[in-house]
């Protein structure tokens, strides 16, 4: 199976794997790029399966678990090992899978459920869209996509710079200021007294080369999410000349012109990352607010998982709580409690925000807003 193959991670589709039945293997296989020191990706996913295959031989009934550890060896064999953005392998009774999952950390999970905490964010985040850098002397456009970021030529509408934008130097933006006067004055109508000083007259400027800019760029990148490049002044600038456009939330205050297409990938998935987290964040301002709730009781919590009675789960991305630290006697000793609990919501309709480290900013790791 080569990279071209594989499906982008989608929300969906973690939904859709809450409903397998397990013992459930997941391996997070990371990016892996030409020059770098990591190790080879065969030896990599070779450890992660044997792994993975150890922890199998902890459940029960064994058959199942030979079933899904034998696919499992054979299923590794077809993905293609070359360099390329992280990946995730999913293998269960009678599913095998491969998801791309740039920016996954290295891991080997044998559970009752897919590992799908980690991936959460990432799959609830903007996949192909669009980083524009913006400055007087240079325009550049590079397209993100779930396996890649490389820089796009400017259509013919955008002007590279200030200097090549077309009608900036038009009178109508050569602004005088007038003043009407008295009837007595003969022919004259008003009074020249003064014009725009030079710095709003190079605002006005700015304001209309970015204004050509946004336009012109509306014919390639459509409706996609954009995430801006530039000095702080020139960002601000840009976001309101370009009204209409579906701007990220976060930006990069770099010179565009000094900027690599990985710079530039590494920057605008953190930031498509963070539309998750924002969403998340505000979700979660009125949970203070709202009696039917659960707030850090993680056995509890799954328990209205279980039943269906859990209608928003709030849980922190890095944290984790085996099941007999939890008191969970449902779940294997070493399972991750948060993790069974997000896959009990998605499985019953739920709605699950993860928000980054090891803490809710209430100081707790999991929170749960019921139904009944």
């Amino acid at each position: 199976m080569a990279n071209a193959d594989w499906k982008q991670l989608d929300l969906e589709d973690l939904r859709s794997f809450a409903h397998l039945q397990g013992p459930c293997v997941t391996l997070q296989v990371p990016d892996s790029r030409p020059g770098t020191a990591d190790a080879p990706r065969k030896a990599q996913l070779r450890q992660l399966t044997h792994t993975a295959v150890e922890a199998l031989g902890n459940f029960s009934p064994k058959s199942s678990a030979e079933t899904v550890a034998n696919a499992l060896k054979t299923f590794v064999e077809t993905i293609d090992i070359g360099g390329g953005p992280g990946y995730t392998v999913f293998v269960a009774p009678g599913h095998e899978t491969v998801l791309l999952t740039p920016r996954v950390e290295a891991s080997a999970i044998a559970s009752r459920y897919f590992n799908v905490l980690p991936l959460l964010a990432a799959a609830s985040a903007p996949k192909d869209f669009y980083a524009v850098g913006v400055s007087r002397k240079c325009i550049r456009l590079w397209h993100v996509t779930p396996a890649d970021c490389e820089e796009v030529a400017l259509p013919h509408t955008v002007p590279s710079n200030l200097e090549l934008a077309e009608g900036v130097d038009q009178s109508d933006h050569n602004l005088q200021n007038r003043s009407s006067i008295g009837a007595n004055a003969g022919n004259m109508t008003s009074l020249r007294f003064g014009t725009v000083s030079d710095y709003d007259s190079e605002a006005l400027h700015l304001h209309y080369f970015f204004g050509l800019v946004g336009k012109g760029l509306r014919d390639v990148v459509k409706d996609a999410p954009l995430f801006l490049v530039g000095t702080r002044p020139d960002v601000r600038a840009f976001r309101r000349a370009a009204h209409g456009a579906n701007f990220l939330e976060g930006e990069w205050h770099e010179n565009p012109a000094h900027c690599s297409a990985a710079q530039v990938e590494t920057e605008a998935r953190a930031a498509a990352a963070g539309e998750s987290y924002r969403k998340a964040e505000r979700a979660m301002l009125p949970l203070s607010e709202i009696k039917e709730k659960i707030v850090g009781d993680a056995a509890g919590i799954f328990k209205a998982a279980s039943e269906g009675r859990v209608h928003q789960l709030f849980v922190a991305e890095k944290a984790r709580m085996a099941a007999a630290a939890a008191h969970v006697a449902q779940l294997h000793a070493n399972e991750d409690v948060f993790n069974a609990t997000a896959v009990q919501t998605l499985r019953t309709g739920g709605t699950v925000y993860v928000l980054p480290g090891e803490v809710l900013p209430n100081g707790e790791a999991i929170a749960a807003v019921l139904r009944y």
